[in-house]
């Protein structure tokens, strides 16, 4: 009965989305049927919306995504993302690869939606194919470093509350970025590769590389060295761009104000308040309850599945389930980084497969499509992927005995 409970929402959800009702609202009914079927009353649902006015989560994550589609939109108004992808062409060659290394190299700024911003470089690179595997080359390789690289707040979480080792993560769970990275080749290949696109050596040029690439760095390095929250920094590289690029300040307002500005809000409401309702529903508790007698492998994988799936973001399913599953993965005081690893890879993958991921709803817009045309491309890819991780776990137990 409690997976039925789980799993109509989310059914619910994918029949809306196909029938094109807006992501806000199909995500807020899917929260409210949620919430009833885990017996929330109506005014209580009615409350925890209202109350979003009042979390921090939900304005920092709204003008996180906001600052970020401005930045992509500042750099594409002053071509710097053509400045980029021509240099990623003229490292790699292949429009291709060169697609998913600079959608990779947006993965180092981890930020809520951070797809929107890589989606014109793969656009620009991958012509000759269609808009649902470009956005999943965008999807796909943006998300390969999530495993390893502490800025992200899932792994910062982690870090912070088990006082994980770095080292020992990336030890155990660095390669399947490897492993992620080529289970996409599926999506990456089937476009041909595109020889009109011309190949300049001055791309190499230090000076281009250092004037396409500082202000994305830029954000990174001030938030990793100086620990600067991620809003601030993203702003900070936005202020240094506009003081170096005057002409582009005209751009900012009508940016700002636009009705796409008032879709975010209402966007970003609605996945906050899914994550909040499935906070107050204690799903999280009951499902260890409900797989407490099964093989230890099940709960350790499926919990973070399945509350990755609800919340669609990787602090979602690790601040819920990883203290439910603490005992599991930390013994006589000591992290098993095997287990660790084991439930993160649970995590990780209900996100990339989750309707409520926000880099799959953000680029659907861009790039004319619906999640109704990408999850049969999806799942293929999801396969691969779980074929690949299931061998690599089976091999580090076997090095571990």
């Amino acid at each position: 009965m409690l997976f039925i409970k789980i799993v109509i929402p989310l059914i619910l959800i994918a029949v809306l989305l196909s029938r094109k009702v807006r992501l806000e609202i199909s995500l807020s009914v899917g929260a409210a049927v949620l919430g009833f079927l885990f017996n929330i009353g109506v005014s209580d649902l009615f409350l925890h919306y209202i109350f979003l006015v009042k979390d921090f989560t939900f304005w920092n994550l709204f003008f996180i995504i906001l600052s970020v589609m401005l930045l992509g939109e500042l750099l594409e108004k002053g071509n710097m993302l053509g400045h980029m992808a021509s240099l990623f062409l003229a490292l790699l060659k292949d429009n291709r690869i060169a697609a998913a290394a600079s959608s990779a190299f947006i993965g180092f700024l981890p930020m809520p939606g951070g797809s929107i911003l890589s989606a014109p470089f793969v656009n620009k690179l991958i012509i000759n194919d269609d808009n649902e595997h470009k956005l999943l080359v965008n999807y796909w390789y943006r998300h390969i470093w999530e495993y390893f690289f502490p800025l992200y707040s899932g792994m910062a979480w982690i870090i912070t509350v088990f006082h994980a080792d770095i080292g020992k993560i990336f030890s155990f769970m660095g390669p399947l970025a490897l492993v992620m990275a080529l289970s996409g080749f599926m999506l990456l290949f089937h476009a041909k590769r595109d020889y009109s696109l011309k190949i300049d050596r001055k791309d190499l040029r230090f000076s281009r590389i250092f004037s396409a690439s500082w202000p994305i760095l830029s954000a990174v390095l001030i938030t990793l060295v100086l620990k600067v929250p991620l809003l601030f920094s993203i702003l900070i590289s936005i202020a240094a761009f506009l003081i170096f690029n005057r002409s582009l300040v005209k751009h900012v307002i009508p940016f700002v104000i636009q009705k796409n500005s008032i879709a975010v809000f209402f966007m970003t409401a609605s996945m906050v308040y899914f994550s909040t309702i499935v906070k107050a529903a204690g799903i999280a508790p009951q499902l260890n309850e409900a797989m407490s007698s099964m093989p230890l492998w099940i709960p350790l994988y499926f919990i973070p599945f399945i509350t990755a799936l609800l919340t669609g973001i990787s602090v979602g399913f690790v601040s819920i389930s990883f203290p439910i599953l603490a005992n599991m993965i930390i013994i006589n005081g000591n992290i098993d980084y095997y287990y660790l690893m084991i439930a993160f890879l649970g995590g990780f993958t209900g996100v990339m497969l989750s309707p409520a991921h926000l880099c799959l709803i953000v680029t659907t817009d861009y790039f004319k499509t619906s999640l109704a045309r990408i999850y049969p491309i999806l799942m293929k890819t999801a396969v691969i992927f779980l074929i690949s991780t299931i061998s690599y776990v089976v091999i580090v137990g076997l090095i571990l005995k």
